[in-house]
């Protein structure tokens, strides 16, 4: 993930990347983790400072061809988020973006027809 997304997402969501500051993914995936950081972080804003601690981010890649975030701790909802993202990211392009697909038989990657190539 470039370094001005990676900026832009601690800046924005700083609820959730309270002291975190490396993504291991590519490009095509920054609209996933847009989103799901968006839903996430309106979530913390709701509960009360006790609730949401040790409600963060710890790590978020690449892993067996998906999208990968791990927290802290979390709740239901977040949960939900989290596991829709992950699913959502085995048909998504981790390069450009686009529909892709699952494949790879020993480092296994989600890419488009374009970017396989």
């Amino acid at each position: 993930m470039n370094q001005e997304f990676t900026d832009k997402l601690i800046k924005t969501y700083p609820l959730l990347y309270n002291n975190f500051y490396y993504f291991e993914t590519e490009d095509g995936w920054n609209n996933l983790i847009e989103l799901a950081s968006s839903l996430i972080e309106t979530e913390l804003k709701k509960l009360s400072e006790e609730e949401r601690e040790n409600i963060h981010a710890l790590q978020i890649k690449e892993k067996f061809g998906g999208l990968r975030m791990y927290l802290g701790n979390d709740t239901p909802f977040i949960r939900g988020v989290i596991s829709m993202t992950e699913l959502t990211s085995m048909s998504t392009c981790e390069y450009c973006g686009n529909k892709g697909k699952c494949s790879g038989k020993g480092w296994i990657k989600t890419l488009c027809d374009s970017c396989s190539i």
